[in-house]
C-alpha cells in the first residue's frame, strides 16, 4: 500500500492533520468544518484512486540495476563543484562563519536548476541500484547529491532525496518488515534532528519566537530541534485554514489559476505577466516567517473552493497518468518512488508548480535507458511488485 501515491496522500495529509490537533503552537487557528469536510472528501476519492491503481502497480517490473552508466556520477560531481566554485565557497561554511551569503543567489544561473533536480533523480536511481546489487560504490554515488544538498544548506532537496529512498526500499522489497520499520524510524528521527540543527545554523535559534510553542510542548521534554519539524509539518495546514477563513469573496481568476498552479513556475513566471499579473498570488499566513502552505492554498485565493477542486482534479489525473506512463519503464521503481515523494511534499507547497520537484518527474520520463545498454528481463522472468 505504501507504494501507492493515493495511499501516500491519505497518509501524509492525515498525519499532518493529526499533528495539528496536538496544539503545540499558540498561533494556529482551529480547524474549520469546511477544511475538515474537504479532506474527508479528498481522502474518499483517493481511496478509490488507490484501488484503481493497485492492479497497475502490481505489474511493475523490478528491473536490473545499472541503468545509468558510471560516467554520469563523475559529470554530476563536477557540476556540484562548479556550482560552489561559481558561488565562491561552500554555503554551509559561509553561513556558519557569518559571511554575507544569500541562499537565492546560489549556483550557476539556469544550470543550477538542472543540476539540483537531476541530482535528486540520480540519488533515487542509484539507491535503487544499490539495493539490487549491494555495491557500495552505488551507495556512495547515491549519497553524492545528498551531501551536496547539505553543503548548500538546501534541507528541502536533501529530505526529498531521503524520502525517495524510503519509497524505493518499500517498492523493491514489496512491503515494510518490522525491522525495516524500526530502522527507517530511527533514521528519520535522526534526520529530523539534523534538520532542526541545520535550521538553527541557517536562521538562528528563532523557531520558538516564530512558532510560539504552547506549554504542552514545553512541558513534553521533546528537544527543541524537533519543533522545527512540527512547525514545518503543520504550518502549511494552518496557513490553508487561515486562507479559507479570510480570503473569501474574491472574483474567480481561472486563467491566472491555471498559469500559476497548474504549470511549473519557470513557465508561469513568463505567462502570468501576459495575464496582467506580476507574480503568483499570496495567501494568508499565521506568521510572516511561515510562508508555505499546502498544494491548495493559492488555488483558494484564485477561485475559492472551485479552484481547490480544480487543482485536486488535476492532481488525481496526474497521479493516474504518471503511473501508467512509467509502469513499463526501466526506471519504474525510482520513478514511482519519486512520484510518492512528490505527493509527500504537496503538504508544503504545490509541487505541480514547483520546478524543483516537477522537473524531477520529467527527468524520469525522458532519461534514455536503452542507450546505456540495459537489457530488460523477459516478462516471465522479471520480478513484480507484491500486492
Amino acid at each position: 500500500m505504501l507504494k501507492n501515491p493515493f495511499f501516500t496522500y491519505i497518509a501524509v495529509f492525515g498525519v499532518a492533520l493529526l499533528a495539528y490537533q496536538l496544539g503545540w503552537s499558540s498561533i494556529y487557528p482551529p480547524l474549520s468544518d469546511a477544511v475538515m469536510w474537504f479532506f474527508c472528501i479528498t481522502f474518499s476519492v483517493s481511496a478509490i484512486g488507490a484501488l484503481i491503481l493497485e492492479p497497475i502497480l502490481r505489474t511493475v517490473r523490478i528491473n536490473a540495476s545499472g541503468i545509468l552508466p558510471n560516467w554520469v556520477a563523475y559529470v554530476l560531481g563536477c557540476a556540484f563543484v562548479a556550482d560552489m566554485v561559481y558561488t565562491g565557497g561552500v554555503p554551509l561554511w559561509l553561513i556558519a562563519s557569518g559571511a554575507d551569503y544569500k541562499y537565492t543567489g546560489f549556483g550557476i544561473p539556469t544550470l543550477h536548476v538542472g543540476i539540483i533536480t537531476f541530482g535528486g533523480v540520480f540519488a533515487a536511481i542509484r539507491f535503487s541500484d544499490y539495493l539490487a546489487t549491494k555495491n557500495r560504490w552505488m551507495l556512495a554515488q547515491a549519497l553524492m547529491p545528498v551531501v551536496y544538498d547539505i553543503l548548500i544548506a538546501n534541507r528541502g532537496a536533501a529530505l526529498m532525496a531521503m524520502v525517495s529512498w524510503l519509497f524505493v526500499i518499500v517498492i523493491r522489497r514489496g512491503g515494510v518488515s518490522l525491522r525495516m520499520a524500526l530502522a527507517s524510524s530511527a533514521a528519520m528521527i535522526a534526520a529530523l534532528f539534523v534538520f532542526g540543527i541545520i535550521g538553527n545554523v541557517r536562521s538562528g535559534d528563532v523557531i520558538a519566537e516564530i512558532g510560539q510553542p504552547t506549554e504542552t510542548f514545553s512541558e513534553s521534554g521533546i528537544p527543541m530541534p524537533y519543533f522545527w519539524t512540527y512547525v514545518y509539518l503543520t504550518s502549511p495546514i494552518a496557513n490553508f485554514v487561515d486562507t479559507t477563513n479570510s480570503a473569501g469573496g474574491l472574483e474567480p481568476k481561472v486563467g491566472e489559476l491555471i498559469a500559476s498552479e497548474l504549470m511549473p513556475d519557470f513557465v508561469s513566471k513568463r505567462v502570468l505577466p501576459l495575464l496582467g499579473a506580476e507574480d503568483r498570488v499570496g495567501f494568508t499566513q499565521v506568521s510572516p516567517a511561515l510562508n508555505v502552505s499546502t498544494i491548495f492554498a493559492r488555488s483558494y485565493v484564485y477561485a475559492g473552493w472551485l479552484g481547490v477542486t480544480l487543482v485536486f482534479a488535476v492532481f488525481v489525473t496526474l497521479l493516474m497518468l504518471y503511473v501508467m506512463a512509467v509502469s513499463r519503464s526501466a526506471y519504474a521503481v525510482p520513478a514511482i518512488a519519486m512520484l510518492n515523494t512528490f505527493v509527500v511534499f504537496c503538504v508544503f507547497d504545490n509541487m505541480i508548480a514547483f520546478t524543483g520537484m516537477s522537473l524531477q518527474l520529467i527527468w524520469m520520463v525522458i532519461l534514455p535507458a536503452q542507450r546505456t545498454g540495459l537489457l530488460l528481463a523477459p516478462a516471465a522472468q522479471s520480478q513484480h511488485l507484491d500486492p
